[in-house]
């Protein structure tokens, strides 16, 4: 009625009386108080338990009127029977229970009930589970416990054992008169109120809030019922009170991957490895720099080579973000990090590409003579794609497990950012096509010829991965760490593959012949990388050569295919490949 009276936005009432467990539910529906009453007036509430449950996004939207206290009653006709004290503690209530249905069953008297605490299926039943654990605090001062702490635990151990010795089945039918508390703690202080009652008798009672502040993304009824339910399979099935509790955790909780174990070691173990390709890269640094390698690093300036590993570093840092809380922060720049790495990546070996164009093949002098246009097209294109990831719709959602482990992860909030996110990766992946189609044209030049092969094999790789990656971002995946694998898995091959064929190829090479000193094993070493100042001229010398391709009568297809089956050697004679050999300067390091 109440949620029909706000959602007609009816006028007719100016007061509403409700239950505060939904305040977070009609909150957008009421003014602030905290604007049109006075702060002492509030500062009279703000001291009650109770108040917590008035206030809901930073706004004062309601004030107690009376809380609700369940009381433990106890039947005088039998205590006064057996000349037994009204029990005070837990202990007590099952040691007298105990002593007076054992009398009592001695004259055939077997309708006693030790204890009925309203566990029922409706919302009283959860007031009253929140009320027996807040009773078994350690101390009057002590707050609500976790309810994964012993101190729960216990509780709960302590009323099945309750249940069990003196109350063979919860009756679920109980009278509790209802008595009017003010809401004003204050008010038990006061010297004409309490000379008409006894206000230490009343200051005694302890008000138990149920959190409903703490509910995130669910209405407290959804929350009561799950909740009285986990608890109720360990009154009455065979899950252990930790279990159940874990159960209610779990509701709530929201589960990342962390370093620590408390959880699982996945995270621990991804971190170690994370850390040891990072420790790799930064020593990768280094080894352009030592001598027994350079020879196999001189394709380009060491400064590409840092360019490159820098873009490694940047992939494993997108790997790191996967830990800890998935924010929407990090959802918007999980792809932009993707692509960034990944250009840094391949922009080395795309100058390089370049560099090692065929001139024969039409086209090819505009190319060689605006490659910093090129590139600089090219570089644009892969900014223009970073920036535009950022403008994808993309946030956090939660993710709720039925009877599991609730996460988080990213999702795309419409079509149309489903639709832009698959044409960045398109695009992406039409970038790599070109790369692929200059390795084609170049497949078989002499002094590229292994580089060319470990390009475009890391090139195939990218391609693959960034079309699964859009695969799985249409896939809902519900376990929590069976998500933090799979992505990982996918960043990590990122990594390996680039690293294993652009780079770690090359120390393999250098590692197998370092031993090797004879001039025939040096002069097949060009087939990996070439070094002469000249090498330009002799690309464009090579037009005038017996090699050209003439493609007068042949269609575009025939003229490529020609072109990346033909052999091509740049004319690299045998006493430049022994200047080469004996000296380590000139090379053709083109700065860009």
């Amino acid at each position: 009625l109440i949620e029909n009276i706000l959602n007609r936005k009816s006028t007719k009432y100016d007061i509403i009386i409700y239950d505060n467990i939904y305040t977070k539910k009609f909150e957008s529906h009421f003014l602030d108080l905290s604007e049109h009453l006075p702060q002492e007036h509030l500062d009279l509430y703000s001291k009650s338990a109770l108040s917590q449950s008035c206030i809901s996004n930073n706004r004062w939207v309601a004030l107690p009127i009376s809380p609700i206290y369940t009381i433990l009653y106890s039947n005088m006709k039998y205590l006064n029977k057996y000349n037994k004290d009204v029990p005070k503690t837990w202990d007590e209530l099952i040691e007298t229970s105990k002593y007076i249905m054992n009398e009592e069953k001695k004259i055939n008297n077997t309708n006693l009930l030790g204890y009925n605490g309203g566990f029922n299926e409706i919302e009283f039943g959860t007031c009253s589970i929140y009320e027996f654990i807040y009773s078994c605090r350690d101390s009057f001062d002590s707050p609500f416990p976790n309810l994964s702490d012993n101190t729960t635990i216990n509780a709960l151990n302590l009323l099945k054992k309750i249940k069990n010795e003196i109350s063979s089945e919860i009756n679920k039918k109980f009278v509790m008169e209802e008595v009017m508390f003010s809401s004003i703690s204050s008010l038990y202080y006061d010297e004409e109120v309490c000379s008409v009652i006894d206000c230490d008798y009343y200051r005694s009672f302890q008000p138990v809030i149920r959190p409903i502040w703490k509910t995130g993304i669910f209405e407290w009824d959804n929350y009561s019922l799950k909740f009285r339910n986990h608890i109720y399979e360990f009154l009455y099935g065979n899950k252990t009170a930790a279990e159940a509790l874990q159960n209610v955790v779990d509701i709530l909780k929201i589960y990342n991957i962390s370093i620590h174990t408390n959880d699982n070691y996945v995270g621990i173990i991804i971190f170690i490895l994370l850390s040891i390709i990072l420790i790799l890269i930064i020593f990768s640094m280094f080894i352009p720099l030592f001598k027994v390698f350079e020879f196999y690093f001189k394709i380009f300036s060491y400064d590409f080579w840092i360019i490159y590993l820098s873009g490694s570093i940047v992939l494993l840092y997108l790997c790191f973000m996967e830990y800890g809380e998935i924010s929407q922060f990090k959802c918007k720049l999980k792809t932009a990090i993707l692509f960034f790495g990944n250009y840094l990546n391949q922009f080395p070996f795309f100058y390089e590409l370049l560099i090692y164009f065929p001139l024969e093949f039409k086209g090819s002098k505009f190319i060689n003579d605006h490659r910093l246009l090129i590139i600089f097209i090219y570089s644009l294109i892969n900014i223009i794609l970073i920036i535009l990831s950022l403008f994808v719709p993309i946030y956090s959602k939660e993710i709720i497990i039925d009877n599991g482990k609730n996460f988080k992860s990213c999702r795309i909030k419409d079509l149309s950012g489903n639709i832009l996110n698959s044409f960045l990766y398109f695009m992406n992946n039409i970038n790599m096509l070109l790369m692929l189609y200059i390795v084609f044209m170049e497949w078989n030049i002499q002094e590229t010829f292994i580089e060319i092969k470990l390009l475009s094999s890391s090139v195939y790789m990218n391609v693959l991965l960034y079309i699964l990656l859009l695969i799985f971002s249409f896939i809902d995946i519900n376990n929590y760490i069976f998500h933090f694998i799979i992505y990982e898995i996918f960043y990590i091959l990122f990594i390996i593959s680039n690293y294993v064929c652009l780079f770690g190829s090359r120390i393999i090479l250098a590692i197998n012949k370092k031993n090797k000193n004879n001039e025939k094993e040096k002069n097949e070493d060009r087939f990996f990388i070439a070094e002469n100042n000249n090498k330009l001229n002799h690309l464009s010398s090579l037009s005038n050569t017996n090699s050209v391709i003439q493609c007068t009568n042949n269609t575009i297809y025939q003229y490529i295919l020609k072109y990346h089956e033909k052999q091509i050697e740049l004319g690299i004679n045998d006493t430049m490949t022994e200047t080469i050999m004996t000296k380590n300067t000139n090379s053709i390091i083109l700065s860009f």
